[in-house]
């Protein structure tokens, strides 16, 4: 099982990373985040864990903003000292709450229930997610406003999207390139996942749009993008995920 952590008290991590391993040796902690920025940073550069464990209330603000952003694949156990977020929290994918301080025997009820919800559907909530997305309604064609006119550019003809200046671009196999009112994360989630790729927290990329990739000394690795040859990083971490979803 992998498993984040969003926690920004220190002795709270540790408990909680203590905790966990107590319940099974075997679980890897991907990532111990203690901030709303750091949460966005990294859920948008990776591929989510099988569970989260988060804290509500963060230094820079309310967790929940993070999940309203960015679309969390991965159920949820909640945890925090106030009690009155306990509906907000089943709003959201959560499979428990947690009042703390918790104890061990607590957490581990809350392990426990998630394992019960993974082997009764006997796939994982990540496939599950999956199976259910495969007929969703994948965006067909965007719409940009420019002087008041309206350009309509279809999927298939996207190159690539590049989130640049504080706007995101489409850029087409026209060789145009159209302003769009959205953030590059909420154009992820229209996209449909076989075909469009999030290179970096910078460029989501079509996979018609690429001809050569270019292995760099640090792992990590260089997409060129037919018709501009562009050049768009793929971060270290992304590299295997990347050559995984071109080999589909």
């Amino acid at each position: 099982m992998t498993v984040v952590i969003i926690e920004d008290e220190v002795h709270s991590q540790e408990k909680l990373i203590d905790h966990l391993h107590q319940y099974n040796a075997s679980i890897e902690i991907l990532a111990v985040l203690n901030s709303l920025a750091a949460c966005e940073n990294w859920f948008s550069l990776h591929k989510h864990p099988d569970l989260v464990i988060s804290d509500i209330e963060l230094s820079d603000g309310v967790v929940f903003d993070f999940f309203e952003k960015v679309k969390v694949k991965s159920p949820i156990i909640f945890t925090t000292h106030f009690e009155s977020f306990i509906k907000r929290a089943f709003e959201e994918l959560s499979v428990s709450f947690l009042t703390k301080p918790y104890t061990y025997e607590e957490l581990a009820k809350a392990l426990q229930k998630y394992d019960s919800m993974r082997q009764a559907y006997l796939i994982s909530f990540s496939e599950l997610r999956n199976h259910t997305t495969q007929k969703a309604n994948y965006r067909k064609r965007f719409i940009s406003k420019v002087s008041g006119q309206y350009y309509f550019v279809n999927s298939d003809d996207v190159l690539y999207f590049k989130s640049q200046f504080r706007g995101v671009y489409l850029f087409a196999k026209n060789g145009k390139k159209y302003l769009l009112d959205k953030s590059l994360s909420q154009i992820e989630q229209e996209l449909d996942p076989s075909l469009f790729f999030k290179a970096n927290r910078n460029y989501i990329v079509s996979v018609e749009s690429i001809v050569k990739i270019i292995n760099l000394p640090d792992g990590s690795a260089i997409a060129l993008i037919s018709n501009e040859e562009i050049e768009v990083k793929i971060t270290r971490t992304r590299v295997r995920e990347f050559r995984e979803w071109l080999d589909k």
